[in-house]
């Protein structure tokens, strides 16, 4: 065991910078503390490497908070060069920027009692039903159907084209969609049609139908 670091009895002092919290967590050792240095150390290396492509993947839930904002700056400021996400983080994106008020809320609230006031709850995130499925259809049966006038033959467009277009059409500063559209970050979603914005494809797809197209 002699070859392994021991744990230690980290002091805390004054105010430190991010380094220094960084040697605090790495002196403590053990359970989430190591992890969180390692990955510390994983993304100094990661970031030393001149050629290194980064492959940023996230989950839709994260989007439903605060952590938005953070990550469509860490795309602005070029830490990433491709985006791998979930329907749901277009979804939660498209609502958000659009003016969707998502509420802090409880873990243990009661599904029953948010139900019947209209609500859907994500963890402890509240999401007012107005502010979700509605305002995401609307909005990509728009995009969608300024995009058809402007082609005169079938389109045919892939995921990170379609995204990019959505992208174009949002103002928020805060949008993930936006930065990788400004940024020309390629996004990628292989469960894009599990999603709000996915049905939305669907629904747009039968009033097309409709028409004859």
């Amino acid at each position: 065991m002699s070859e392994r670091e021991v744990v230690g009895d980290p002091r805390l002092g004054g105010v430190m910078d991010i380094q220094g919290l960084a040697n605090v967590y790495k002196e403590m050792g053990g359970f989430t503390a190591k992890y969180l240095i390692d990955a510390v150390e994983c993304a100094l290396k990661m970031y030393s490497g001149e050629s290194t492509t980064v492959f940023f993947s996230f989950t839709a839930n994260l989007i439903a908070t605060g952590l938005r904002s953070v990550i469509a700056e860490f795309i602005k400021r070029g830490f990433v060069d491709v985006v791998f996400t979930t329907g749901g983080t277009i979804d939660h994106d498209i609502a958000r920027s659009l003016g969707g008020k998502y509420y802090i809320g409880e873990f243990d609230a009661s599904d029953v009692e948010l139900r019947a006031k209209g609500i859907h709850r994500l963890g402890n995130v509240f999401i007012p039903k107005d502010h979700y499925g509605p305002f995401i259809e609307k909005f990509t049966h728009e995009v969608l159907e300024e995009l058809c006038e402007d082609v005169n033959e079938r389109l045919e467009i892939g995921v990170r084209e379609l995204l990019w277009h959505i992208g174009s059409k949002i103002k928020d500063d805060n949008s993930i969609l936006r930065a990788c559209f400004e940024g020309r970050v390629p996004i990628y979603s292989p469960g894009v049609v599990d999603s709000a914005f996915g049905t939305a494809l669907f629904t747009f797809r039968e009033v097309l139908r409709t028409r004859g197209k």
